[in-house]
C-alpha cells in the first residue's frame, strides 16, 4: 500500500482528504498526517512544507509516498477557481481578508523552489486541495448538491467579518452553520463518522468537480498521480 503524507490545518481535514485521494485514484494509502505550523501568512505554510517534504525525502525507497498538502482559501482571490470571491465583492471584506494573497499560487510557488521549478521532475507525486471557501463547502455540496457559487462565504453567521461583509442585512447561517444543521439532520453526532459517510458514498469526484471548479482543480493534482486508476 502507498503511504500519503498529509498536511493539513486539522487532523480531521487529513481524513476527509485521504478519502477524497482513495476516491478519486481507487487506490489505499497508508496515511502519516502533519498539522500545518501555527502563524498566520503563507511565510507558516513554506515553513511546514519544507519541514514536511523533508520527512517525505527521508523515507525508505520503495515506500511510494505521495504528498497532499491543503489550506482553506478563506476569502482570499484565486486566479484558477471560478468559485473564488468576484472582485466586485473583495472590496466588502475586512482589510485582513482584502489584502490576502492567492493561496493557490503561492503554494505552487513554494512547491517549486523546494522541489525544482518542473512538475514533471518532481520526486513525489503532489496534490494540492484550496477549497473555496473552505473545507465545509466540499462538504456542504457533497451532502446537499448545489452550486459552489451559491454557498455562504464566512464561517459562522455571528462573526464579526460576516456581519460587516452583508452590512445592513443580517448575514444568513455561513458554511459551519449550515454544516451543523445538514449533519444533524443525517443523524450523525461525531462529524468524522459523517464525513466518512458522505466520502464513501456520496461523493462522485467528476460530478463535484463540475459544480465546484476550486474541487476540480484539486481533481486534477490527483488524476496527474502515476498508474492510479480512474472513477468515472
Amino acid at each position: 500500500m502507498k503511504t500519503l503524507y498529509l498536511l493539513t490545518e486539522d487532523d480531521s481535514d487529513s481524513l476527509f482528504y485521504e478519502g477524497c485521494a482513495q476516491r478519486v485514484t481507487g487506490e489505499g494509502f497508508t496515511p502519516v498526517c502533519r498539522r500545518m505550523r501555527k502563524g498566520s501568512g503563507i511565510g507558516a505554510v513554506r515553513a511546514s512544507l519544507r519541514i514536511a517534504l523533508g520527512e517525505v525525502s527521508r523515507m525508505a525507497v520503495g515506500s511510494g509516498a505521495h504528498f497532499l498538502v491543503a489550506m482553506d482559501n478563506d476569502r482570499a482571490p484565486h486566479a484558477q477557481a471560478a468559485d473564488a470571491l468576484p472582485a466586485e465583492q473583495r472590496t466588502r471584506l475586512s482589510k485582513a481578508d482584502f489584502h490576502k494573497t492567492d493561496r493557490h499560487a503561492e503554494i505552487l510557488a513554494a512547491l517549486k523552489t523546494i522541489l525544482g521549478q518542473d512538475r514533471a521532475e518532481w520526486s513525489v507525486p503532489v496534490a494540492v486541495a484550496i477549497p473555496v471557501e473552505m473545507i465545509e463547502s466540499w462538504l456542504l455540496l457533497i451532502a446537499c448538491g448545489g452550486q459552489a457559487h451559491e454557498l455562504p462565504r464566512f464561517a459562522r453567521q455571528d462573526s464579526e467579518r460576516a456581519r460587516r461583509f452583508h452590512h445592513p442585512t443580517p448575514p444568513p447561517p455561513q458554511l459551519k452553520d449550515r454544516r451543523d444543521s445538514v449533519r444533524a439532520e443525517e443523524g450523525f453526532l461525531d462529524k468524522d463518522e459523517w464525513v466518512l459517510h458522505l466520502i464513501f458514498n456520496k461523493l462522485e469526484p467528476v460530478d463535484l468537480a463540475k459544480r465546484s471548479p476550486s474541487f476540480g482543480l484539486f481533481k486534477q493534482w490527483l488524476d496527474s498521480w502515476p498508474r492510479a486508476s480512474r472513477v468515472n
